[in-house]
């Protein structure tokens, strides 16, 4: 997963910290294959802040296997797991200069409800 993320996402690069932080599941990552190669990948947990919702904090897609509806299925998957769970409201972030994400979650349902500030190990919420 390191090395699609990489990929992915270029300017941000994996930090082992994934599998240490509060609310982490192995569980909530759902994997997309092509063959023998990993196509996309989705992390999903509860945030022990949040305990209502599901919470989607990563999708990745390796750029020569974009636009084939991995994303959407891997999103589905998440959003089926969180149901099932009982949960009715699941939250994603994802950054103000990827409208290409934006659009596709938007297409999923999800709606911007506010914004916060990032660092690179912990997300503060503000109001919108």
């Amino acid at each position: 997963m390191a090395t699609l993320y990489g990929k992915a996402f270029v300017e941000d690069p994996w930090d082992l910290e994934w599998y240490n932080f509060a609310g982490f599941d192995p569980a909530g990552v759902f994997l997309a294959w092509n063959g023998d190669e990993l196509a996309g990948f989705l992390i999903s947990y509860v945030q022990p802040v949040h305990p209502d919702r599901g919470y989607i904090s990563v999708v990745a897609t390796d750029p020569p296997h974009r636009r084939r509806g991995i994303a959407s299925a891997l999103m589905t998957a998440a959003l089926d797991g969180f149901w099932k769970m009982g949960f009715e409201r699941a939250a994603i972030d994802v950054a103000e200069d990827n409208p290409a994400a934006i659009a596709a979650y938007e297409k999923m349902g999800f709606r911007k409800v506010g914004e916060f500030i990032a660092d690179e190990h912990c997300r503060i919420p503000t109001e919108a």
